[in-house]
């Protein structure tokens, strides 16, 4: 561990001790042997440089009223940067000039965990855990193994590439952005969207309130929602199950395995292209599906003022209800039974 002089002998280190820097403004400088970093409690910037190796070096600066109630210490292996018990953190709105700015150089590889933080964040390519409890803030961050993210206020999140699990809680409003995942897990309350590229293996979010969900691909989906909002999706290449009870629209390019929906409300749902093997379809109300693909053994409870349309089927037409369904865009129930031998013969799918 490696300290300024006069710092040496420090167990915990406030920042009013570092050395003086430019008029009404405090400076300090300090390197440290840890193995992993937690921001507590803090409002203010943060900015975190990744290198390849070395201690980790910190650089705080801040208006001098601001640095007495700021510590950096050892716990262990995990170097702890904390904001005391100051004033209120309740922001009517932040302006960076105002509070300090914690400066981080780290090594690739270091985990990292911000908790309770109100402000703005730039961070590098970690190749780490992280983990994000926060309520205002707006981060920039690079590529890491996995992401833990409750954020209950405002601020839009945006990630690199999640190589691991991508686990986010939302509440309040603010977007969350991520390049790619290995999988998702979503619950979210309030306002804002969710957009995601690829997801490797499987994708569930529970929504409440408003906002939309949209991802590039997945291998299985599996989502519930109340409120608002809608859900777009390019390919599901597995198992896909959608469940609503709220108002809202889904867009989905391809599909390539179990299809189940189940809506309780209005909203349009429209499959472009694929194979639902097998399509279990239950609309009440309003709802609305299609799907421009084929559908396997096709189950369908369809009441109210609802409508199923498919493209084509094979194997066992099952309906039920007094909904309107049509197939190739003739209405086959309730008029009329279809053969359980089989539809339209189906056109050939990507």
């Amino acid at each position: 561990m490696g300290f300024p002089m006069q710092l040496a002998l420090a167990t915990v280190v406030s920042v009013g001790m570092f050395a003086n820097g430019a008029a009404g403004e405090t400076t300090g400088v300090a390197k440290f042997d840890a193995r992993s970093v937690t921001v507590d409690n803090l409002i203010g910037s943060l900015n975190v440089e990744v290198s390849n190796g070395g201690a980790i070096e910190v650089t705080v600066s801040a208006p001098a009223d601001k640095v007495a109630d700021i510590t950096v210490r050892l716990d262990g292996d995990n170097l702890v940067i904390r904001r005391g018990m100051g004033p209120t953190k309740i922001l009517q709105r932040f302006e960076a000039k105002n509070y300090p700015v914690v400066n981080l150089r780290v090594p690739v590889g270091t985990p990292l965990v911000i908790d309770d933080m109100d402000g703005v964040a730039n961070i590098g390519d970690l190749k780490a855990p992280l983990k994000i409890f926060a309520a205002s803030l707006d981060a920039v961050i690079g590529d890491v193994t996995s992401a833990d993210i409750d954020r209950f206020g405002s601020g839009d999140i945006t990630l690199g590439d999640v190589s691991g699990a991508l686990n986010a809680n939302l509440s309040g409003s603010g977007n969350i952005t991520a390049a790619s995942a290995g999988s998702v897990n979503i619950q979210k309350r309030g306002s804002g969207d969710v957009t995601l590229g690829p997801v490797a293996r499987g994708f569930t979010a529970n929504m409440r309130g408003s906002g939309d969900i949209d991802v590039h691909s997945a291998a299985a989906a599996d989502i519930q929602k109340r409120g608002t909002g809608d859900v777009r999706f390019g390919t599901v290449r597995g198992a896909l199950r959608y469940q609503s009870a709220g108002i809202g629209d889904v867009d989905i390019s391809f599909v390539d395995g179990p299809v189940r929906i189940d809506t309780t409300n209005s909203g349009k749902i429209y499959i472009h292209a694929g194979n639902a093997d097998p399509l279990v379809v239950s609309l009440a109300e309003y709802g609305d599906f299609t799907l421009d693909g084929l559908a396997v053994n096709p189950e369908l409870t369809v009441t109210g003022a609802s409508i199923v349309k498919l493209q084509a089927y094979v194997g066992e037409f099952k309906a039920s209800g007094a909904g309107d369904i049509r197939v190739a865009g003739t209405r086959v129930y309730p008029l009329t039974r279809l053969p359980t031998a089989g539809g339209t013969p189906a056109a050939s799918v990507p």
